[in-house]
């Protein structure tokens, strides 16, 4: 697995555990963080379940090496974190809740330096028959042409 699937996959068990918490133990989660009671758990769970399938998608994405969808989670995620600080600044939850943001913000670093540069071809990770940015096939495929030839 590269290292841009291991953190997702990493955010992925992060969303599933935090899922489950909040599907079945939604008051001792809140409790734990310092965070206000939910009062009715519907929709606290509701959202449990989404994190549950958000956790499927990013695990999912992260083993069959899907760049783009890993790609594809750095920006919403780096943006939790002032998202959360407007919450926080309109009184909305105490401030413990910005752990949550930090946590998904370092997540994205992660996965940010972790994702290959644009147009770069991962020899690890490349299946043949992909083409990349630019038209260009994978190193390892073009490595066994050219050997091929001599």
């Amino acid at each position: 697995m590269s290292p841009a699937a291991r953190s997702v996959f990493a955010f992925g068990v992060y969303l599933g555990a935090g899922g489950i918490a909040l599907m079945f133990l939604p008051h001792r989660l809140c409790d734990t963080f310092g965070l206000r009671s939910p009062g009715d758990t519907l929709w606290v769970r509701v959202c449990g379940v989404l994190l549950v399938d958000l956790a499927h998608y990013c695990i999912r994405a992260a083993r069959n090496e899907h760049i783009r969808f890993i790609r594809w989670t750095v920006p919403p995620r780096l943006l939790t974190l002032p998202i959360l600080g407007v919450v926080v600044a309109s009184g909305l939850e105490n401030a413990s809740i910005l752990v949550f943001g930090v946590v998904d913000a370092l997540a994205a670093l992660w996965t940010l330096f972790a994702l290959p540069r644009r147009g770069a071809v991962n020899v690890l990770t490349c299946p043949s028959s992909l083409r990349h940015a630019r038209g260009r096939r994978c190193a390892g495929l073009t490595a066994r042409k050219s050997s091929r030839r001599a």
